[in-house]
């Protein structure tokens, strides 16, 4: 195993998106890890010495930087698809946030699978997806997601509708993953045509900084139906455990994304049925 795990390591990129000032810690984290980890500026906004030097921005090449108002990760996602030969040209590609982790240890021991996922959530509520989504988000977008994917394939999108509605269903979050390229320009095919929808369709105006976040939210359901479509074996996909560093978050920053101390905290009401 470890001769496989020493060509992987020559073979993957982990994107890490940043979008605050690093800490030293994660500072650390990168530096001694740029074998593996291809740390990214989602949107731009970072212009410290450190970060100019060592974050690669993500408003290069071909890119929608632009959107990352909205689109906030998936702009960093965006951008390693489309310049994949500035990452190496590696054979895997993943995704980590600047806070969140697959944890290197294991990831190097699973050359062999097709797709490495967060440890699913909400596996105990024994609530649909749909229904989770309800009470913390607006089921209007849901809904819009719903039609949009119809538009694109009304099969596929009849079959989201159904798979949101099943009960005790499991659920990877943060749209991370590590996958063969070939997976990842699938995917991508796949899912930003949708995302250019639902940016053109979705009406963010008066939002908190969590609820604006809903394209993310959406993509996290449509990458989980996609890999549930795809009906990948146990042999090629893998679930591992997220590792959380709290201590990278900036100071003043929620737990829902917002820096004033003053941000209302709104779960969207229930309301409105998928159609």
């Amino acid at each position: 195993m470890k001769g496989k795990a020493q060509d992987l390591r020559k073979s993957l990129k982990v994107i890490v998106n940043v979008f605050y000032p690093p800490t030293d810690e994660l500072k650390r984290i990168l530096e001694e890890n740029e074998d593996i980890y291809f740390p990214m500026n989602g949107g731009h906004s970072l212009k410290d010495e450190w970060s100019s030097s060592h974050l690669v921005p993500d408003d290069t090449g071909d890119n929608i930087s632009v959107m990352n108002g909205k689109l906030n990760e998936l702009t960093s996602v965006y951008w390693a698809w489309k310049n994949y030969a500035k990452l190496g040209n590696p054979e895997y590609v993943g995704f980590n946030h600047y806070r969140r982790f697959f944890p290197r240890d294991q990831i190097l021991d699973y050359c062999d699978i097709d797709l490495i996922i967060g440890s699913p959530v909400f596996s105990e509520t024994k609530l649909s997806l749909a229904k989770q989504y309800s009470i913390y988000h607006n089921i209007g977008d849901l809904q819009m997601c719903v039609n949009i994917i119809r538009e694109h394939d009304m099969e596929w999108g009849n079959s989201f509708k159904d798979y949101l509605l099943t009960e005790t269903l499991n659920f990877a979050p943060c749209n991370m993953f590590i996958m063969r390229k070939r997976m990842f320009f699938e995917w991508c095919s796949f899912v930003f045509p949708i995302i250019f929808d639902l940016e053109r369709r979705i009406d963010l105006t008066g939002r908190d900084n969590y609820q604006r976040r809903a394209i993310c939210f959406l993509v996290e359901r449509i990458f989980n139906f996609w890999c549930h479509r795809k009906l990948l074996t146990v042999n090629a996909i893998k679930e591992v455990n997220i590792e959380e560093h709290l201590e990278f978050k900036p100071k003043g920053l929620n737990e829902r994304g917002d820096i004033s101390e003053n941000s209302v905290d709104i779960h969207c009401e229930e309301r409105g049925q998928l159609p």
